[in-house]
């Protein structure tokens, strides 16, 4: 607090006007403060109005106080308004200025401004300088900050994952775990495991893997569920592969669903009946995944031929022979062929 009682008393007024919903009073009042230039309350005012604009949809009222603010030298108010300054910069696409805004930031031993913004920094600048998008994802997650070390432990291990430092990942993602964050522990544990099963530890890849399902937070739980069936596929658990495949199903979308289901489908269409492998077979069919719909359509139509269904296998066929994939179409033309020769034998 400002050692001038005057200069203090309203900035205390100003945050009464805030709380009571004046806001004109309040930035009159905010206003007043940095006017002063007072070294401890001014930059206080300043952050305190550009967080009131900001709330009230004021960008450009909101960046002049930030700068304010952050140009000044106040251990917790510059730090924090540089880090906003450079959230809203960077939402504005001027990605020089919110580069220099989290520089500023993680300049300072702020605990909370410090390491969000080396969070936001890295991630901003990791395709154009990866080495400082790596030594400000590290800044961020060796800190104790549970909303950013998490996901910049994460994040450094994907990077250098990319990178094939395979060890400094797999610390990273262990990093993340260590967390416990409903999210970013729950990827990292997923990437985790997929490199402990490229390496052969799959009692390690399981227990990541199972670490992410038990989250329930998708994606992550999906990834996990569907990459542990893959697991326990190649283990010979065709049982404990199907029910995660199917928990796969449950929370994914997109690829990781179709995917799922076509391999569920595979997995089920060894032995009749074959009702829960056409099942997942229409789920792939309505997922509308350009690589696998056609694949999905052969192996729908081979289950009906099973069931000597020929007219609805026909029907599969003909539609894999129309869907533009070339290897599907010469396949599905091949087995017209054969239910051709059946029906004039």
């Amino acid at each position: 607090m400002s050692d001038d009682p005057g200069t203090g008393s309203i900035l205390n007024a100003a945050r009464d006007a805030q709380e009571a919903g004046d806001r004109g009073r309040a930035v009159e009042l905010y206003t007043a403060v940095i006017a002063t230039a007072d070294l401890d309350a001014a930059p206080v005012a300043a952050l305190a109005l550009g967080l009131l604009w900001q709330e009230a949809g004021e960008e450009n009222q909101a960046l002049e106080a930030l700068r304010i603010a952050a140009g000044a030298t106040h251990p917790d108010a510059s730090p924090v308004a540089a880090w906003i300054l450079g959230n809203i910069l960077a939402d504005r696409g001027d990605l020089s200025g919110a580069i220099a805004a989290y520089r500023a930031a993680v300049a300072s031993s702020h605990a909370e401004a410090r390491p969000m913004a080396a969070l936001r920094l890295g991630h901003l600048v990791v395709d154009e300088d990866r080495e400082e998008a790596k030594q400000m994802l590290a800044v961020a997650s060796d800190t104790d900050n549970a909303r950013a070390a998490p996901e910049a432990a994460w994040r450094l291990g994907n990077v250098l994952r990319e990178e094939g430092d395979l060890t400094g990942a797999e610390a990273a993602f262990q990093r993340a775990i260590t967390f416990d964050d409903a999210m970013f522990s729950a990827e990292a544990a997923c990437d985790l495991g997929l490199i402990l099963s490229d390496r052969g530890e799959f009692a390690g890849a399981q227990d990541a893997f199972h670490y992410a399902v038990d989250s329930g937070k998708p994606p992550a739980a999906a990834r996990a569920s569907f990459n542990l069936a893959a697991l326990l596929a190649r283990s010979g658990d065709l049982d404990g592969a199907v029910r995660s495949y199917e928990r796969a199903i449950s929370l994914g979308s997109g690829n990781v669903l179709a995917q799922a289901a076509f391999n569920l489908a595979v997995l089920l269409a060894r032995k009749p009946p074959f009702d829960r492998a056409k099942r997942a077979y229409r789920i792939v069919l309505d997922s509308g995944d350009e690589k696998l719909v056609p694949l999905a359509m052969l192996g729908m139509g081979q289950l009906l031929m099973e069931e000597a269904d020929h007219a609805a296998a026909r029907v599969m066929f003909r539609k894999a022979s129309q869907s533009g994939d070339a290897e599907a179409a010469a396949i599905a033309n091949g087995l017209l062929r054969i239910l051709d020769e059946d029906s004039h034998s």
